[in-house]
């Protein structure tokens, strides 16, 4: 019975994240085919977690990463209440299910706040970081009451800052630690014209990614354990909003394609690699 739960929630979460990957890249300026087919890129991606036990939990965290980037692309343009609330809501659920959210809100909010400075007016930052770090803070307070309350087992930093979920039979943190580098690495070639756009929602989509690599790494650190399948879910989404914020280039449609198929392909390569070591 709960084989069969676990698999209609993975399959609602898959169906989910595929309808948001079409209607985020349809009206980016791809055709119809070619967002189906960058969606489909993207849904062979994150499919690697049905590969595993809990798959939903995994696409539930690709879900909320997905959340994050539309957050911070609106709050790059904007800084409105709307992307306020989205971003402070999706750091806060990121804690609820991974133990990298409570660094991701540390890393995430100081950058996308440092790149709404030059269209904020004089001021507004401070006020900014304590709007965008308010959910977060909340959050990580009630998940450390309810940790210690509950004897919740995990490193003691994280413990603070959200369960962590060690799901896997013990790994060496080395190997969690290149594991998490060498997944992230993926998203390279779809983030990559964002830096040469140089475009205030480009950069929030690298902000994002750059804070996700790095507290990927900083989780492992400090005793956080990762299959190589749960971070390749995180990049999928993260391939789907850097190619719908690329600049129109001339062949902006077939390097979209090469950048998605290059991220799957990395993605299912370290898995492979890591499921037979």
């Amino acid at each position: 019975m709960m084989g069969l739960l676990n698999l209609l929630a993975s399959g609602t979460c898959l169906a989910l994240l595929g309808v948001l990957f079409y209607r985020h890249l349809a009206p980016s300026g791809y055709s119809m085919p070619a967002a189906l087919g960058l969606s489909a890129f993207a849904l062979a991606q994150a499919g690697i977690a049905l590969s595993g036990s809990n798959a939903w939990i995994s696409l539930c965290v690709a879900l909320i990463v997905y959340a994050i980037g539309v957050g911070a692309e609106g709050f790059a343009r904007r800084q409105d209440a709307r992307s306020v609330i989205l971003m402070g809501g999706s750091l806060a659920g990121a804690q609820a299910v991974y133990p990298v959210g409570g660094f991701l809100a540390i890393f995430l909010v100081p950058a996308l706040v440092g790149l709404a400075r030059g269209r904020a007016e004089p001021g507004r930052s401070g006020g900014l970081l304590v709007l965008l770090f308010f959910a977060p803070c909340v959050a990580a307070l009630c998940f450390a009451c309810f940790a210690n309350a509950f004897h919740f087992e995990g490193a003691r930093l994280l413990a603070a800052l959200g369960p962590a979920r060690n799901t896997l039979p013990a790994r060496s943190t080395g190997f969690a630690t290149l594991g998490s580098a060498c997944v992230m690495v993926g998203i390279m070639p779809a983030i990559g014209p964002l830096f040469v756009a140089r475009t205030a929602p480009g950069l929030a989509i690298c902000a994002v990614a750059a804070a996700l690599t790095v507290s990927f790494v900083l989780a492992a650190l400090v005793g956080a354990v990762f299959t190589s399948r749960e971070l390749s879910v995180v990049v999928a989404p993260l391939c789907v909003l850097a190619v719908s914020a690329w600049p129109v280039l001339r062949r902006r449609t077939s390097l979209a394609f090469a950048a998605c198929a290059l991220s799957a392909m990395a993605s299912w390569s370290v898995a492979i690699w890591a499921t037979g070591s």
